[in-house]
């Protein structure tokens, strides 16, 4: 019988996707695929890869680019986070002399890169024999070995750290860790595996005792946060008005529309109720999910300037596309479409 590395490799030199970092050696766009991909699938992650790699093929041009292009460039993907790490990381790169990091332990000095994407790195562009474990990884290896640990407890990440030092293909651990992606995607997926096609089904414990379903063991989800959130959409001239977020905020740094947020939904319908009452056009209330939290909002829709307009940044709808704003906005704007107005605002944003 095929050893584990055997079947996984022999499975995987058959079924490998054909990803465009998967040509390549070149760390930097090994990077930028792992960190496109923590919150995103492969299916949507590419398009926004090959245009993150188009204006910033190397390491050089991202650290030397101005915070701002770099979140319009990775606008759309979420989690702004991830770029803003990978903007430092560049940086401090450069400012070391420009050598990429080329080992497991120099990779996780710098901001942004965890356990995972530094081994998924120093595996595929340095053939060092490290572990990239990220969810595909711990579904099979709790399948596998039916770990019954809720698989985020310590104890259940050192049983399947120390498993996969010893699992991992020594000669071709690049190859391996992208076996593990490749079949926890498409054969060992959460809810509908399909065993009979898994090239470890023979040695899988859980399989053989028909408890696959419930492995991994997870923790219960902490409750989303509930946010409540008035917008301001002010038009002029074909133009809206945007104001970049500070820090402290969920879209540190992003532009967005005007804001306030109310501690409680009670102030929030209330001064929701006041606004209509003395004639503002108000949107019906929108819900938009976040991983952890829940953001009700309404939207006043105004063609006044607001008070502190000289700080707002003014710009139509085609110039919206260059500026780095979040998912909320496209849904704000698409629900002023989708709702007439007396004003004929949107209108304007369109029509000469």
């Amino acid at each position: 019988m095929l050893s584990y590395q055997e079947s996984i490799l022999t499975w995987y030199d058959k079924n490998k996707r054909d990803l465009p970092w998967r040509n390549t050696a070149f760390p930097y766009f090994i990077w930028i695929s792992e960190v496109i991909l923590q919150q995103t699938r492969v299916e949507q992650g590419l398009p926004f890869y090959h245009r993150f790699v188009q204006r910033f093929p190397n390491v050089q041009s991202l650290a030397a680019a101005d915070e701002n292009e770099v979140l319009a460039v990775w606008k759309g993907l979420g989690y702004y986070s991830r770029a803003r790490k990978l903007h430092h990381a560049a940086k401090l790169i450069v400012e070391n002399g420009s050598s990429f990091p080329n080992s497991f332990k120099t990779l996780l000095e710098l901001p942004g890169i965890g356990p995972y994407t530094a081994g998924a790195i120093a595996s595929i562009a340095y053939n060092e024999a490290v572990p990239a474990l990220d969810g595909n990884a711990f579904r099979i290896m709790t399948r596998v070995f039916n770990i019954s640990e809720p698989v985020s407890s310590s104890k259940a990440q050192k049983i399947i750290d120390s498993l996969a030092k010893e699992w991992i293909s020594k000669s071709r651990p690049g190859d391996f860790n992208q076996a593990l992606m490749d079949l926890g995607s498409s054969i060992c997926v959460p809810r509908q595996p399909i065993c009979p096609s898994c090239p470890l089904n023979e040695g899988c414990e859980a399989f053989s005792l028909g408890n696959f379903h419930d492995r991994p063991v997870k923790t219960p989800k902490k409750p989303q946060k509930n946010r409540f959130l008035l917008f301001e959409v002010h038009l002029s001239k074909k133009k809206m008005a945007l104001t970049k977020v500070s820090e402290g905020n969920i879209w540190k740094n992003l532009y967005l529309f005007p804001f306030r947020e109310f501690t409680n939904e009670e102030d929030w319908l209330s001064e929701v109720k006041s606004l209509k009452k003395e004639g503002g056009e108000i949107l019906e209330r929108g819900v938009h999910i976040l991983s952890h939290q829940k953001l009700h909002f309404f939207t006043l829709v105004s063609t006044s300037t607001p008070s502190d307009s000289s700080r707002m940044k003014w710009v139509s709808e085609e110039e919206l596309q260059g500026v780095a704003t979040p998912a909320i906005v496209a849904k704000i704007l698409q629900q002023c479409k989708n709702q007439s107005s007396p004003y004929g605002l949107m209108l304007s944003l369109h029509h000469d």
